[in-house]
C-alpha cells in the first residue's frame, strides 16, 4: 500500500472519528429564565406578542450591527407571526404558534433550515406586577454539539439580559400610564359653525387650479 493511500486512510479515519464523537455528544438544550416586572400583564403581552416591538428589548442587533429583520404573518403579531433575522453572527427564524393573554408559544430554527427548537414565554399577574418566564428546548445541529454547554449558558445569559431590558422598558411605560390596552381613537373635534365660510358670510371659493 502506497504512502499516499495510507495518509488518505488516516485522514478519512480521523474525520469519521470526529463525526462519531460529535454524534455522541448531548444534542438537546433546555433553558428557562424568569423576571418580575412592575407593569400590567396586558402591557407585557403587547410587547411580547408583536415581533415588531421586540427590537426595543430583544436586541441581537446591538452586538451584530449587520443583522437584518424580516417579518411575515399578521401585522399586529400574535398567532402566525414570523420573525426572520440574518447577520454576520448567525441567522434564525421564530414563529408564534399560539398566542393568548397568558403568553405565546413558538417554534424556532437557529442556524438551521428546519425548526430545531420550541418554547414559550408566559406571564401571570400578581397585584401590580407581572411574572414572566421564557423557556425553550430543542436539538442542536450536529456540528454545534461540541459547543452545547456554551450555547446553553449563552442562551441563558441572553434571556436574563433581554428580560431585564424588557423590565426596564415596561416599568417606564407603566409609570407613564401605559397599561397596554388599545386606546380608542379620539373623536374628531367639531367644526366651528362658520367653517368653510369666508369673511363676509359667503362660502369660501376653492383655490383656482394652477
Amino acid at each position: 500500500m502506497g504512502l499516499g493511500i495510507k495518509i488518505l486512510l488516516v485522514f478519512v479515519g480521523g474525520i469519521a472519528l470526529v463525526a462519531i464523537v460529535l454524534m455522541m455528544l448531548p444534542s438537546g438544550f433546555d433553558v428557562e429564565r424568569s423576571e418580575t416586572i412592575k407593569a400590567p400583564q396586558a402591557l407585557v403581552h403587547a410587547y411580547v406578542s408583536d415581533f415588531h416591538k421586540w427590537r426595543q428589548w430583544s436586541t441581537p442587533h446591538q452586538t451584530d450591527p449587520t443583522v437584518e429583520y424580516f417579518y411575515e404573518g399578521p401585522e399586529e403579531g400574535g398567532t402566525g407571526a414570523v420573525q426572520i433575522w440574518k447577520g454576520a453572527e448567525g441567522s434564525g427564524r421564530m414563529e408564534i404558534t399560539n398566542s393568548d393573554a397568558n403568553g405565546i408559544e413558538f417554534v424556532s430554527a437557529i442556524m438551521s433550515e428546519v425548526n430545531n427548537g420550541e418554547g414559550a414565554i408566559t406571564y401571570r399577574a400578581d397585584g401590580d406586577k407581572t411574572h414572566i418566564t421564557w423557556k425553550s428546548h430543542g436539538e442542536l445541529p450536529w456540528f454545534l454539539r461540541v459547543f452545547g454547554s456554551a450555547f446553553r449558558d449563552g442562551t441563558a445569559d441572553y434571556y436574563d439580559y433581554v428580560l431585564l431590558k424588557l423590565k426596564k422598558l415596561l416599568e417606564e411605560k407603566a409609570a407613564a400610564g401605559d397599561d397596554g390596552t388599545v386606546k380608542p381613537d379620539a373623536a374628531p373635534a367639531a367644526a366651528p359653525a362658520d367653517a368653510g365660510i369666508a369673511d363676509g358670510g359667503k362660502p369660501a371659493e376653492a383655490p383656482a387650479a394652477p
